[in-house]
């Protein structure tokens, strides 16, 4: 016979009880009349072995247009699959499984600067036009996570990865902030009454990735500069310091 025990979040045992082994194999029904993180672990002779669960309120079936709900069911650049038929069918189920699920948002993360500006006043949308029309065929509303600084305005040539797989010139401040509220006009013009909603910058605060200066003065411009052009662009649209 074997016991099992069953932990919160705050490590205080909550339940515990014995069940019975036979063939290698045990059950038990856990405890599920708190709602919470919890944690089962159970001991027989010497051996032992763990899981997790979690204990939530039961989904209410009905649509919330206003939810905040939302989830990265479409690869940003960095992550897209090549535009095969499998790639195209993949993004396509995961999109419709977020919305069947509750999802009513989409995060784009990436939409990186460095790839759809590569050489100074050339545009490559092709492909994000295709992600945006996926999003409203699954009735998923947008926000972009626009990131990413490319070579021709980073203070670096820098080729080496960060430990986040980023290539370090790309996690710079922009030398020319004029040609990065270009970019920003260009890109919130283009998808006006589309997407709305602009989320700069990816996790700034994590220094040794996203923001390699460390400087929050320097941000704070990068952010400003935005800001004031997508507002330029579109009075109606909303802009997002990235966090954390």
């Amino acid at each position: 016979e074997a016991e099992y025990r069953v932990f919160d979040v705050a490590s205080n045992e909550v339940a515990r009880g014995g069940l019975v082994v036979s063939g290698g194999v045990g059950s038990v029904e856990l405890p599920t009349n708190q709602k919470g993180w919890f944690e089962a672990v159970a001991e027989c002779r010497g051996a032992k072995a763990r899981t997790a669960y979690a204990v939530v309120e039961p989904p209410e079936d009905k649509f919330v247009d206003d939810s905040r709900f939302g989830c990265h069911a479409i690869a940003g650049d960095g992550y897209f699959l090549k535009d095969t038929p499998f790639g195209r069918e993949r993004e396509e189920l995961k999109s419709r499984r977020a919305y069947l699920g509750g999802a009513k948002w989409v995060r784009l993360h990436w939409l990186s600067w460095a790839c759809r500006e590569p050489e100074r006043g050339r545009y490559v949308w092709e492909d994000l036009d295709r992600r945006v029309s996926l999003a409203e065929r699954n009735w998923l509303r947008v926000m972009f996570n626009v990131v990413e600084v490319p070579k021709w305005n980073s203070p670096t040539n820098d080729m080496s990865l960060t430990c986040c797989g980023t290539q370090r010139f790309k996690v710079h401040p922009p030398v020319d902030q004029t040609a990065w509220a270009r970019f920003v006009t260009e890109l919130v013009t283009r998808y006006r009454g589309r997407v709305n909603d602009f989320e700069i910058g990816n996790e700034p605060g994590f220094t040794s990735a996203f923001w390699m200066t460390g400087k929050p003065a320097d941000f704070a411009a990068y952010l400003k500069t935005a800001y004031e052009a997508a507002h330029r662009a579109n009075p109606d649209c909303r802009i997002y310091p990235g966090a954390p």
